[in-house]
C-alpha cells in the first residue's frame, strides 16, 4: 500500500498539529551532530532530571503567576490589557495564558507547565548554541550549570513571563551564533514584547554584525523591527499612555531601596555560586577569547550592570544572564581540563556534589506550596452570589477568583504596592470606585503583607466592611477575608 505522506484530517484539523508544524517550519533547529551519540543522550538525561524535580512544583503558590492566569482568562473573554486593565509589562506571555484558556478553559496544570516549557526549550538551544559554537563537552557542562542553578530551578516553578522571555533570547541567540540573522532578529522581536529586559542583547549583537557582517546587520535590524516596532506603535496607538506609562515608565517610578538590591545581590550570587564562580574562572583558564565567546562575555556582563541601575531588583530578573554566564564556566572548565586534567575532573566531582544541597534547598522551596487555596475558594463560592466579587492581595486573589468562580472587581488584578506607592494609580480613586461597586462581596488579605498593609486600605475596610473569616495557611501565613456587602 503507497503512502501518501499526509495526515490524517482529524489531526490536520487539531490546534496542537498546526502548533507542531508552525514550530518545525519557524525553528528548523539543526544539531550538527549524530542523533544518538553519547553527549545528546547525556543532555537528554539531564533534562528528564530537571523535569522529574519540576513535579515537585505543579501546585498552588502565591505570587505573580496567578495575576497573569486571571489576566488570560479576561483576555480569552474578548478583554484586552492596557484598555480594560491594567499590566506592566509587554504583552505576550498572556496571551499565551489567554490561548491556553481558550481551548482548554481553567487547566491549572497546562497553565502551570508554561515555564517549565520555556525553559526546557531554552536549554535545548542553550545546548546546540554550546555544541555548534564551542564543543560537545562544554554544551553539556553550559546545560549543567544553567538548568541546576538555584534560581532558575525555582523561578521556572512559577510562570511569570520571564521563562518565556528567557525561551524567545535563547532561540535568537542560536540563530544568531548560526549566522541566521533574519530569523534571530525575529525571535529577538518576540523576546521584547514577552519581556523588556531582553533588549539588553541587540547592543552586542549590533556591534557583533557592524563588525563583521553588514548585510547581516540590515535583516537582523529589519525583522527586530517588525516585530518589535509594529507591535509596540500598535499598542501605543491604541492605548496610548495606559500602555505606554505601566509597560515603560512605572518600572523606573518604583521607590528606590539600596539595601534591598544588595542583599538581592548577595543572595543570588550565594544561591547561584556555581555558575557565578565558574563564570569568573574564564580569567585564569581561557588563553584566548574568540568572537562568539566574546559576544556572551559582553551580553553577562551588560545585563549584570544593567541590573545594578534598576531602582528596585528581584532575584528572577537574574535568570536571563544565566544561559551565558553557563557559557562561560563550561568554556573556562574546559580551560582547566587542558591545562591539568585531574584536577578539572576533581572540580567537576565537587560541582555535581555541590548541587546536592542546592536541590534539597530547592525542594524545600517547593513545600511552601498554597496549602489553604482550596479551603478559601470553597468558602467564597459558599458565600457569594455567582455575581458578586472580590478583591484583594494579588498574589492570592486571582487564584481564588478562578479556583471559586468569582471575578475581581473593577478588573482590577494587579494590586501590587508599588503600583500604588510609584503614584502610577491612585489607591483612594480606586477604594472609592470599590465603595460604588454594588456586587463586590469579599476583600481578601495575607498578613501584614502587599495591599493589605496600606493605611489607607484598612481605614476602608474599617468603615465599610466587617471581618468574615480568619484562614491560618502553614506556609503563606493568615489570610483575613472582610465581607464588604453594601449595607454590612
Amino acid at each position: 500500500m503507497r503512502r501518501t505522506g499526509r495526515s490524517s484530517p482529524c489531526l490536520r484539523n487539531s490546534p496542537i498539529f498546526s502548533i507542531y508544524v508552525q514550530k518545525m517550519v519557524v525553528l528548523r533547529i539543526r544539531l550538527k551532530t549524530t542523533a544518538w551519540d553519547g553527549y545528546n543522550i547525556a543532555f537528554i538525561l539531564i533534562v528528564l532530571f530537571f523535569l522529574f524535580l519540576k513535579t515537585h512544583g505543579l501546585r498552588y503558590a502565591v505570587g505573580d503567576e496567578n495575576i497573569y492566569f486571571y489576566m488570560g482568562k479576561l483576555i480569552a473573554e474578548g478583554k484586552m490589557p492596557y484598555g480594560d486593565f491594567f499590566y506592566a509589562h509587554p504583552p505576550l506571555p498572556v496571551f499565551i495564558f489567554a490561548i491556553i484558556f481558550k481551548i482548554f478553559g481553567f487547566n491549572f496544570l497546562l497553565l502551570k507547565s508554561v515555564s517549565i516549557i520555556a525553559i526546557t526549550v531554552s536549554s535545548i538551544f542553550l545546548y546546540g548554541t554550546v555544541r555548534e559554537n564551542m564543543g560537545k563537552r562544554e554544551s553539556i557542562l553550559a546545560v549543567m550549570l544553567f538548568l541546576f542553578s538555584y534560581d532558575l530551578l525555582r523561578a521556572s516553578t512559577h510562570p511569570t513571563g520571564v521563562n518565556v522571555t528567557l525561551m524567545f533570547m535563547m532561540i535568537s541567540t542560536y540563530l544568531f551564533l548560526s549566522d541566521r540573522y533574519l530569523k534571530s532578529g525575529f525571535f529577538l522581536g518576540l523576546a521584547s514584547i514577552s519581556g523588556l529586559y531582553s533588549l539588553i542583547l541587540f547592543p552586542p549583537f549590533f556591534i557583533y554584525l557592524l563588525l563583521k557582517d553588514r548585510e547581516g546587520m540590515k535583516s537582523f535590524i529589519f525583522s527586530f523591527i517588525l516585530v518589535f516596532g509594529i507591535v509596540n506603535l500598535t499598542l501605543l496607538f491604541l492605548y496610548g499612555d495606559n500602555y505606554l506609562i505601566p509597560v515603560y515608565e512605572y518600572h523606573g517610578l518604583k521607590p528606590g531601596n539600596p539595601s534591598h538590591n544588595a542583599t538581592v545581590f548577595s543572595r543570588v550570587l550565594g544561591m547561584n555560586y556555581q555558575v557565578f564562580l565558574t563564570a569568573v574562572l574564564i580569567i585564569f583558564f581561557v588563553r584566548k577569547l574568540n568572537k562568539k565567546l566574546i559576544l556572551n562575555l559582553s551580553i553577562a556582563i551588560l545585563y549584570l550592570l544593567f541590573l545594578v541601575t534598576l531602582s528596585k531588583v528581584y532575584d528572577f530578573y537574574f535568570i536571563l544572564a544565566f544561559p551565558y554566564l553557563a557559557i562561560l564556566g563550561s568554556y573556562s572548565l574546559n580551560g582547566l581540563s587542558e591545562v591539568n586534567g585531574r584536577v578539572y575532573g576533581v572540580i567537576v566531582l565537587l560541582l555535581l556534589i555541590s548541587y546536592i544541597p542546592t536541590i534539597e534547598r530547592y525542594n524545600m522551596h517547593e513545600e511552601r506550596f498554597f496549602e489553604k487555596a482550596d479551603e478559601i475558594s470553597s468558602y467564597v463560592r459558599q458565600n457569594s452570589d455567582t455575581g458578586q466579587t472580590i478583591f484583594g492581595d494579588s498574589a492570592s486573589t486571582p487564584l481564588i477568583a478562578l479556583l471559586s468562580e468569582r471575578y475581581i472587581a473593577l478588573d482590577c488584578i494587579d494590586t501590587n504596592v508599588m503600583r500604588f506607592r510609584s503614584n502610577v494609580t491612585d489607591i483612594n480613586s480606586v477604594l472609592n470606585q470599590l465603595k460604588a461597586t454594588e456586587n463586590f462581596k469579599f476583600f481578601i488579605g495575607r498578613g501584614k503583607t502587599g495591599i493589605y498593609s496600606m493605611k489607607e486600605v484598612r481605614y476602608y475596610l474599617e468603615e465599610n466592611c466587617k471581618p468574615a473569616m480568619k484562614f491560618q495557611d502553614r506556609y503563606k501565613g493568615v489570610f483575613y477575608i472582610y465581607d464588604c456587602s453594601h449595607g454590612v
